[in-house]
């Protein structure tokens, strides 16, 4: 019979199951860039149909599911859109989407698009000389890592485990279409449990 495997020291190292395998923790984030179309209604299943992405576009390996033994512990959600899109593309985006969590295709977060801040961008100000100069950068909510929608009750993440299927769905339910394509990035914020290995 093997000899056991000595646990690893720190506290971000934990056993994950009876198979005697360990797992170490660490705060990062799950995300996957798609490209909203230049016309109107459509949906955008995020985290799946990864074939041909760079780590631009996603930190994940497996479609729609995580790999045998990682795990991972569902904080909140964000959502980045691409910077210097025209102004009436954006506001359509956040007044006329709206965004699903499902978890084995069981919904933990219907919510409208307006709800979701985002993961980062521009801000501040700029100042010109000139009369007729425009400036516009905007985001969805005030940009920042630390902003988002939390998804845990009282400290309880949602909790997805190896091999299990999620997916995030944006449908947008414009009428009159985008003026130009633009990606948008979903965050799911929370802690990776990933072979110690």
């Amino acid at each position: 019979m093997p000899a056991k495997m000595p646990k690893p020291a720190g506290r971000r190292v934990v056993k994950y199951d009876d198979r005697n395998a360990y797992v170490e923790l660490i705060r990062q984030d799950l995300y996957d860039r798609k490209q909203i179309a230049a016309s109107s209604s459509q949906t955008l299943q995020f985290f799946k149909n990864l074939s041909g992405s760079t780590l631009l576009d996603t930190n994940m390996t497996t479609d729609g599911m995580l790999p045998t033994p990682q795990a991972f512990s569902v904080y909140g959600i964000s959502c980045f859109v691409e910077q210097g899109i025209p102004e009436a593309d954006l506001v359509k985006l956040i007044n006329e989407a709206s965004v699903e969590f499902k978890l084995s295709n069981k919904p933990y977060l219907q919510a409208p698009f307006h709800q979701i801040p985002a993961a980062g961008g521009l801000s501040g100000f700029a100042s010109t000389t000139k009369n007729d100069t425009t400036i516009f950068q905007a985001q969805n909510g005030m940009p920042s890592p630390t902003l988002f929608l939390p998804l845990d009750i009282e400290g309880d993440p949602i909790h997805l485990v190896s091999q299990q299927d999620f997916v995030v769905v944006l449908t947008t339910h414009n009428t009159a279409a985008f003026s130009q394509a633009f990606y948008v990035t979903f965050h799911l914020v929370g802690v990776l449990y990933r072979p110690v290995l």
